[in-house]
């Protein structure tokens, strides 16, 4: 798993590294089917101070079952 995150998007390399740390943590918890490689790319508008784990996995899972990855 490769994640993308612009450094346009988020100045900060704080900023990044905790939506790098976010996604790699839903990655590891969301339920694993086929194996496959994937490159998440982050795109600027998530709230960092507002965003939990939680949702992070909630759109990594709906990321994966559209494009039929995940059952």
């Amino acid at each position: 798993m490769g994640i993308l995150i612009s450094r346009k998007a988020y100045r900060k390399a704080v900023d990044r590294n905790r939506l790098r740390r976010l996604f790699r943590e839903a990655w590891r918890q969301a339920p694993k089917g086929k194996p496959w490689d994937i490159l998440i790319s982050v795109q600027k508008g998530i709230d960092l101070k507002r965003t939990k784990l939680k949702e992070a996995q909630e759109w990594l899972i709906s990321g994966l079952k559209k494009r039929r990855l995940l059952d």
